[in-house]
């Protein structure tokens, strides 16, 4: 005669999967948990470069950390990224965030083990055209268009953000292609202002990178009459549309 299982065990097999069930639950989450916070530090990395590229020093001060900030101040902070800057569009021209974009790594970070700080390499590849290169992007390594800048930026958790402690670029290591970049000095500082000379725009002949440099240089003119002026920025684009490629 067959004897029926008890009902104690039955239910134990079930109990028993509901707790490994839940075990594997809890460690995807934090895995994933994990690997956001790294993604993070990549997103605060390219916001940073991008700002910077593209001119918008406000936006890139905003991503510095307290301490950061009381270190240097915004415009001794656009000074000291100008640099970097005409080093970019030296390389890229007006490219950078809609041919090139940036690339970023660090060490991966563990919560608890290691401490929030991160030197991230940041780097710039060229953007393909369509889905199937955005999900390529994703899963691989892009190709780089050029050498990576080591340890370029310094980020560090604060308050449950990623935020850039500090930007190790010296202008003095990459002096050759910046003074390339350069090429014609069309915007020279004096004691009291600035005078913008020697401008020479021609549609047919003028490259991409000098059209790029003009614009930078125009761009810190009109900043810099802004600012003395009180006026806000507006129209300042609609100005510069001419030099765009």
């Amino acid at each position: 005669m067959t004897q029926t299982p008890a009902k104690s065990e039955i239910r134990l097999p079930i109990r028993g999967f509901l707790v490994v069930f839940l075990t594997v639950l809890v460690i995807v989450a934090a895995t994933a948990a994990i690997f956001g916070e790294n993604n993070k530090i990549n997103i605060t990395a390219r916001r940073m470069m991008e700002g910077i590229a593209s001119g918008d020093f406000d936006g890139a001060y905003g991503l510095l950390t307290d301490s950061a900030q009381k270190r240097i101040d915004p415009r001794k902070f656009e000074a000291r990224m100008a640099p970097l800057r005409t080093y970019l569009r030296a390389l890229y021209g007006a490219g950078i965030g809609s041919e090139y974009k940036f690339t970023s790594r660090a060490r991966f970070w563990i919560p608890g083990l290691e401490e929030s700080r991160r030197a991230v390499v940041v780097g710039v590849y060229r953007k393909e055209p369509g889905i199937k290169s955005e999900i390529k992007e994703m899963l691989f390594a892009p190709k780089l268009a050029g050498a990576e800048l080591q340890d370029l930026l310094v980020i560090v958790r604060q308050s449950g953000r990623w935020l850039v402690d500090d930007i190790n670029f010296d202008p003095e290591k990459y002096a050759s292609v910046i003074k390339k970049a350069k090429g014609k000095d069309y915007l020279s500082a004096t004691q009291n202002g600035f005078v913008l000379d020697g401008f020479v725009y021609d549609r047919r002949t003028t490259s991409p990178e000098e059209r790029a440099i003009m614009m930078d240089a125009l761009s810190q003119a009109l900043q810099e009459l802004q600012k003395d002026s009180g006026v806000k920025k507006q129209g300042s684009d609609d100005m510069m549309k001419m030099l765009r490629p």
